[in-house]
């Protein structure tokens, strides 16, 4: 069992790594975007929608952070998310 629990905790890490690189991606697309602001409001759309969608499914790849680290965190952190409403549960 030891070696199993060893496997969960780097197999839990390996997605923390991976949804973390994800949102690393794609802070860097913002970033771009404000730099080169788009040309038309139709290049804004298409721009936002793609961000939209990249944004709304990366908390389906990312796994749960435990209730122990938000516990750890200031109320100002947490606070507004505890009113943001889950992707994952979003119809």
């Amino acid at each position: 069992t030891t070696i199993a629990t060893s496997a969960k905790w780097s197999e839990k890490a390996s997605q923390h790594h991976s949804a973390g690189a994800a949102y690393g991606i794609l802070h860097r697309r913002l970033e771009e975007a404000l730099a080169l602001a788009p040309k038309s409001d139709n290049d804004t759309r298409a721009l936002c929608e793609a961000l939209r969608t990249e944004l709304d499914s990366l908390p389906m790849k990312a796994p749960p952070i435990p209730d122990r680290v938000w516990q750890t965190l200031p109320e100002e952190l947490t606070s507004t998310q505890k009113h943001l409403p889950d992707a994952t549960t979003v119809a």
